[in-house]
Parts: C-alpha cells; structure tokens; sequence
C-alpha cells in the first residue's frame, strides 16, 4: 500500500516524482503477486496483497485482475500474458551501459559490472530500475530510482512507503541481457 508520506523540505516536483515512483513500486508489486498466483498458484498474504490486485479462482480458472476498478484494469488468465504486458508496457525501454565487464577503468583496479536500466516512466518525472548484470546476463541488484526535478536520480525509499522491494526483483527478473 502506499502512503503518502510527506518530507518537509520537498519541492512539489520531488514529491510528485516520489510518488509516482511509489505507484509504479506498487503496481510492480501487484504484476510480481499475480505472476505467482497465475504460475504456481501462490496466493500472498492478504495483510500483503497490494489494494489493486484482484486473485480469483484456482487451478486452470486462475484469473488476476491488476489496476482493478480503475481505468487501466487489466485481466490475466495466465503468467505468459502478465509477463508480455510487463516486458512491452509497463518497462518501456531497457538501455545497457558496457564499461565495467567489457572495459575496466584503467585508472582503477576494480571491475565493476555493467549495468542496465529498465525506464518504466520516461516523462517528467523520470522513473527507472537500475542493475548490475551479473556474468550470467541476469539482471542484480536492482534499485528503484526518480529524477528529483533537477535532473538527480534519487533512489527510492520503499520502506517510507511501506512496499517491499519484490516487484522491482520481478521485474529484473524478467530481463537478461
């Protein structure tokens, strides 16, 4: 659930951008909970179950409902479909930068790994899932980031907001490169 937590020296357009952030964390969180109802038939703990999910039905009649009751529902007979819907609407662009695997700074002894950034929000605000990629192409690590109105990428606070941090996971999960 999010909340609208408020900071007191925020400007508008940090707040904003934070909390649009937390509606995408939210809504990613609803996409990682139905993906294992559908798949597995993993039902989250109702004290968990993000507000806009919807779960129905049981075996091959699993149905989740994401975004219910608002202009954007979406339905899911199946984990295939919610993961296409993931892949192609909700992560609209995925961007690799090579310089840590492929080309060590010379200038220090340390490889770092590339990494990959999932832009779920390309507007204004800017919001995105940053990663490491591991040496087997999976996506590591990944945070959650907004731009603060002055083009600073702030890393998400999930637990002022109380999300946890299984649907950024999930989407990562669901990219290699």
């Amino acid at each position: 659930m999010t909340h609208e937590c408020h900071h007191p020296h925020e400007d508008h357009a940090t707040t904003y951008a934070r909390l649009t952030a937390a509606a995408l964390a939210s809504h990613a969180n609803a996409c990682a909970a139905a993906d294992a109802f559908l798949a597995e038939g993993v039902s989250p703990d109702p004290e968990h179950l993000p507000p806009e999910l919807v779960l129905a039905g049981a075996g091959a009649r699993r149905r989740a409902v994401v975004d219910a009751d608002t202009p954007d529902e979406r339905q899911f007979t199946s984990h295939e479909a919610l993961r296409v819907y993931v892949r192609r609407c909700l992560v609209t662009n995925l961007t690799v930068r090579r310089d840590g695997w492929t080309l060590p700074d010379p200038n220090d002894a340390r490889i770092e790994p590339d990494t990959a950034r999932l832009l779920l929000r390309p507007g204004d605000p800017v919001v995105d899932v940053i990663a490491q990629i591991a040496m087997d192409r999976s996506l590591d690590a990944p945070q959650l980031r907004y731009d603060d109105g002055t083009g600073r990428m702030l890393p998400f606070d999930h637990d002022a907001h109380e999300l946890d941090e299984r649907g950024v996971r999930y989407l990562a999960s669901l990219f290699t490169t």
